[in-house]
This record gives structure tokens, C-alpha cells and sequence, in this order.
């Protein structure tokens, strides 16, 4: 165990569905995922985890022995396996040494991986190159074990410092990270 505290939140866009929110816990896994994290071990969260939420975390592996405790009730410690009593999930669909969320991956890349740059015009050769660079480590960084289509992204800010990222699929959701 790291020691490591991350926080999150939900992200709510005005005018579009609920559906299309990402919800804190999605939010914090993710999160972890984005810095390499390789388990999670305790969860504190304002209200418990809706149906969305408590299927996202069976992505983890060993993710029944998550602790969690919810900050707006009895602050008692559950896990999620008593929240989720007849899990479905990856344990169901996928072969056993594919990786789960925060475990490493290295998605395959089918085609040509980096066919759409579009810079604007801003971007020089070097630029471009870490653009694509970036894209295609997301990419093969991505948790897209059922759909199999690694997608990504990565842009650059005015500075020319460069950020990535990947999707991170479960069979309910999907969250850019």
C-alpha cells in the first residue's frame, strides 16, 4: 500500500443526461490508473455507490475486498462484495490473464495508430512527433479488454508540454482519462 490519498468528484455536463456524467468513484480510479497505481485499497465517499459505480469497480481485480465507508450515514466500513452480492463482471467475460484496470496493459494497435494528427498549424515536426508518441503509449496504456479498440488522445498546451490519454471500458461505462 502506497499511502496515497486521491481525491475526486463527479463531473456533471448542463445539458446533457446523467448517463453522460462521470461519477467520483469512476472519477478516482481512474485517477489511479493515470499515475500507475496498482491497487486500491479504501474508498471515503459521501453517499453510497450507485449501481454505475459499484459494477465500474469490479474492473479491479480482487475488488470485493475494497473497504469503503460512506461519510453520510453510519460511517461503518463495508466492502464492496457486500454491496455487490452477485457480482458480474470481468471474472465472467474475460479470460483470466487479461488485465484489469490498474493493472499494466499493452493493448495491441491494429492499422496505422497514429493516422489523425491535426495540429492547426502550431505544431512543428518535433511537436507532432511527441503528439504521436503520446497517443500511441495512451492508446497501448488503454483498458479496453471487450471492445478491443484502444482509443486515445494527446494534445499540447502554448508551451509545447504534452498531455495524453486512453479510455478505461467496462461493460457499464466508459471514462476518457
Amino acid at each position: 500500500m502506497s499511502g496515497c490519498i486521491y481525491a475526486s468528484v463527479n463531473l456533471e455536463f448542463r445539458g446533457l443526461p446523467l448517463s453522460h456524467s462521470v461519477h467520483a468513484e469512476q472519477f478516482l480510479v481512474v485517477n489511479a490508473a493515470a499515475v500507475g497505481k496498482s491497487k486500491l485499497c479504501a474508498i471515503a465517499i459521501s453517499h453510497m455507490p450507485c449501481g454505475h459505480c459499484r459494477q465500474f469497480l469490479q474492473e479491479i481485480r480482487g475488488a470485493g475486498g475494497i473497504r469503503i465507508i460512506v461519510t453520510s450515514s453510519d460511517a461503518k466500513w463495508r466492502t464492496v462484495s457486500s454491496l455487490l452480492p452477485r457480482p458480474f463482471g470481468p471474472h465472467d467475460l474475460l479470460p483470466k490473464h487479461v488485465p484489469l484496470v490498474l493493472e499494466p496493459h499493452d493493448s495491441p494497435l491494429v492499422g496505422n495508430p497514429a493516422t489523425a494528427v491535426i495540429t492547426n498549424g502550431f505544431a512543428n515536426g518535433d511537436l507532432e512527433a511527441r503528439l504521436r508518441e503520446a497517443a500511441e503509449a495512451a492508446a497501448r496504456a488503454a483498458h479496453t479488454p471487450y471492445s478491443e479498440c484502444p482509443s486515445r488522445f494527446a494534445v499540447a498546451d502554448g508551451k509545447g508540454r504534452v498531455y495524453a490519454g486512453g479510455y478505461a471500458w467496462s461493460p457499464r461505462r466508459i471514462i476518457r482519462h
